[in-house]
């Protein structure tokens, strides 16, 4: 497949760090103006300088995640691989739990391991709660998940999502939960 040239001329006028992509490969001009050949893997693209959203697909199974996680630490990159690995657990919900039990501790691992919560807490709510208790140490990331999971819980079953918050200690998002769960049952009333 060969890439399309005017796909090419905007990525090296914006001063691409780094372009990934899925099939076939791509040209990329990095900032030290050397033309790089790329092979299309994970459907990326990383500049130093991004404003708008990009144009391709996250990475969504393993190997694309592992490809993002072998790209140097950075905001940018810590974004888009909390976002793929939200994406991917809903995908493959056990690969993703597996996973992060040997993702070395510290705030992105607690981070990813809320958007796995949240992902789950879709159609697997327990399972969702249990992993907040056993990979999500105090902090904002667990009480993100805590609020969230208590959201999508309570679309499901209000009563169900109540009890497991009366199960908790208490937190700073365990209000907050209990607030979402009011407002998501009033306009079930409603409906």
């Amino acid at each position: 497949m060969k890439p399309h040239p005017t796909r090419l001329k905007g990525l090296a006028a914006a001063g691409l760090t780094l372009a990934l992509g899925v099939s076939g490969w791509w040209l990329a001009k990095a900032p030290n103006n050397h033309t790089t050949v790329v092979p299309e893997q994970a459907r990326v693209v990383f500049k130093s300088r991004i404003r708008e959203p990009l144009d391709q697909p996250l990475p969504t199974s393993r190997a694309g995640i592992r490809m993002l996680e072998a790209l140097p630490p950075s905001p940018e990159r810590d974004r888009e691989l909390v976002h793929a690995v939200s994406q991917w657990a809903s995908e493959a919900p056990d690969e993703a739990v597996a996973w992060i039990a040997d993702v070395p501790s510290g705030e992105l691992r607690d981070w990813l391991a809320c958007a796995i919560v949240t992902a789950i807490g879709e159609n697997q709510p327990a399972q969702a709660a249990t992993l907040i208790d056993t990979e999500l140490p105090a902090g904002l990331p667990r009480n993100h998940a805590i609020v969230s999971l208590a959201q999508r819980w309570a679309q499901r079953s209000p009563d169900d999502a109540r009890r497991w918050l009366a199960q908790l200690p208490q937190a700073p998002a365990h209000d907050e939960a209990l607030r979402e769960i009011a407002v998501i049952e009033a306009s079930q009333l409603t409906e």
